[in-house]
């Protein structure tokens, strides 16, 4: 290294990254061309980073990125350039700005990034080199978001058809890899992926051992009764592995015993991310998944499944009771599921105290300091009776206001107005999308016609009269819905009885029942200890919605329904 410095050679680092083995530039080619720039440009690459198979979307998961901007930010780096082949292999960020920023904080660590291809026009410190890097870096962002929803579409119709669209296949099961044609070829090893595009994936029993362990979980839950913690410790103490390769546990077991797959059902699009998009992982609608029938050989037959399902639901029913009693135990602090510091953002939990002389006090008590030390937060509580009777009045002072059926009548003609004006736009797109697809349909007809194999476009129709069929049914929900006959009399009184009643339950009803009528009203309570407020949020009851506050300013929201205004009450001082 010290010899190429010498020579009056620039030290630089070498930056390649590839998301799979099969992309046009391997890392192998982006080194040769990177030091092909590097000789005829009076570098010398010092030290290289090497991200494979990383998708360039976001920092996170490419630890030789991450560990280049680490030592470019603390100055402990020997280079002053860093050699990348083109702009996508730097990052398909789906915020330009986030490019730039790593531009930017390499440029001022004393590392500018060198693009290797377009060098004359990409690597200019000029005005037409800074128009042209954003626009190159929108457009490789543009091309990997395409790549992105293709791929999905792509797996979620692979997975209509019943085969794998990638990741680990259920514990009892192995994956046989397929020619087009449907001929088994052989089972892939963990690690191992099929070596061309046209090939496919399939299901089918694997390990017995495995296979009789799925069989004997699912006899003992249902058949002999046995629970989810008894079957782990037995599993646990023969040394059977999980399906991790650890100890089983009841959320393995659980999970186990639900999923459909063991039927021979392929589910997929369980959970979704979103498009490109770095969101947080999410589950779906059941009735958004992919689920194929009968795709692959099952394990369970669906008199034993249905059985265990029926005795999972009947433990959560039990346990959401169990819940619920431990929850009316503790009803003397109504409030306490729903306050929350704003300083910590932790909850506050009911606490008694018994002073020396046996004087008892009832308050609410910051749970962020108690679990977590002053770090966290200080110390604080509230009189449990102020806090109560200052919620208690605003919700009855805010119920109050909604007894006037004229008004009541008013709104929710608005509120009809409105749906029927939502409706409308979402049956224009509807119908905008059926149309859509009748056209896409005639274009693969009229193809077909002029000599292309109808079997090319077998999984074409298949997902489009699908999508037809779907979109149809969206639209005759909507025509289902289209404005009737209201009694808005009736409706409107409806609803003032049902305030009525809230009404009495808060002024006159058991601890118990306030509670839970405390917990269709209330979305949280907001505790503002430097200032001493608190803001109270209330829930839509029935399509009612108000934002109001206790004590001082909140960024408050009117009920239309009820032309109702958020309260302005003095703040409790003193808590």
């Amino acid at each position: 290294m010290s010899e190429g410095i010498n020579q009056g050679l620039i030290p630089a680092a070498g930056y390649t990254r590839c998301s799979t083995v099969k992309q046009e530039m391997s890392l192998g080619d982006q080194k040769i061309a990177i030091n092909e720039f590097a000789q005829e440009n009076g570098y010398k690459v010092v030290e290289w980073f090497e991200d494979f198979g990383k998708s360039g979307t976001t920092r996170t998961g490419r630890p030789k990125f991450d560990e280049l901007i680490r030592r470019i930010t603390s100055g402990d780096h020997g280079f002053k350039a860093i050699l990348v082949y083109d702009t996508d292999r730097w990052g398909r960020f789906p915020d330009t700005d986030e490019t730039s920023h790593y531009h930017w904080v390499c440029k001022e660590g004393g590392a500018p990034a060198v693009f290797v291809r377009d060098a004359s026009i990409m690597n200019r410190d000029d005005m037409s080199s800074q128009l042209i890097k954003p626009i190159k870096q929108a457009l490789d962002t543009e091309e990997s978001r395409k790549k992105s929803e293709l791929t999905f579409e792509r797996s979620k119709l692979n997975a209509g058809r019943g085969f794998s669209s990638g990741g680990f296949p259920p514990y009892g099961y192995s994956r046989m890899l397929l020619k087009p044609d449907g001929t088994e070829i052989g089972i892939l090893k963990p690690g191992e992926h099929k070596a061309e595009k046209s090939q496919k994936v399939h299901w089918v029993i694997g390990d017995p051992e495995k296979v009789e362990t799925v069989r004997r979980i699912f006899t003992m839950f249902s058949v002999q009764g046995v629970g989810l913690r008894t079957i782990a410790n037995s599993l646990n103490s023969q040394h059977i592995p999980s399906p991790s390769g650890g100890k089983w546990n009841i959320s393995t077991l659980s999970s186990m015993l639900s999923n459909s797959t063991y039927l021979g059902d392929r589910n997929y699009g369980q959970t979704v991310r979103g498009i490109f998009q770095r969101r947080k992982v999410r589950a779906k609608c059941r009735d958004e998944w992919v689920v194929t029938p009968n795709a692959h050989q099952p394990i369970i037959d669906k008199d034993l499944f249905d059985h265990v399902q029926r005795r999972l639901q009947s433990s959560k029913n039990a346990f959401a009771e169990k819940a619920k009693s431990a929850s009316m135990r503790t009803a003397t602090y109504l409030l306490s599921p729903f306050m929350v510091c704003r300083n910590c953002g932790s909850r506050f939990h009911g606490h008694t105290h018994r002073n020396n002389q046996g004087r008892i006090y009832h308050r609410y008590a910051d749970s962020g300091y108690k679990k977590h030390g002053s770090s966290v937060c200080g110390r604080f509580t509230i009189d449990r009776n102020q806090i109560e009777a200052s919620v208690l009045g605003a919700i009855e002072n805010n119920l109050s206001r909604r007894l006037s059926k004229k008004r009541m009548i008013g709104h929710i003609k608005k509120l009809l107005i409105q749906q029927d004006r939502s409706d409308n736009h979402q049956g224009e797109a509807l119908a905008m999308n059926l149309r859509q697809v009748d056209l896409q349909l005639a274009r693969i007809r009229k193809a077909i016609r002029n000599g292309l194999p109808e079997s090319e476009f077998e999984g074409d129709f298949k997902e489009l009269y699908a999508n037809k069929e779907r979109l149809a049914a969206q639209l005759s929900t909507i025509a289902a819905k289209a404005p009737k006959q209201i009694d808005l009399e009736g409706l409107a009184q409806k609803i003032l009885e049902k305030v009525r009643h809230f009404r009495r339950i808060l002024r006159s009803g058991n601890p118990a029942q306030v509670k839970r009528l405390l917990g269709l009203l209330i979305d949280r309570i907001e505790i503002d200890r430097k200032n001493l407020q608190a803001f109270l949020y209330l829930r839509q009851l029935p399509a009612l919605a108000a934002a109001e506050s206790i004590g001082g300013k909140c960024a408050s929201v009117y009920m239309p329904e009820a032309g109702i205004e958020p309260a302005r009450e003095k703040s409790p001082k003193g808590f």
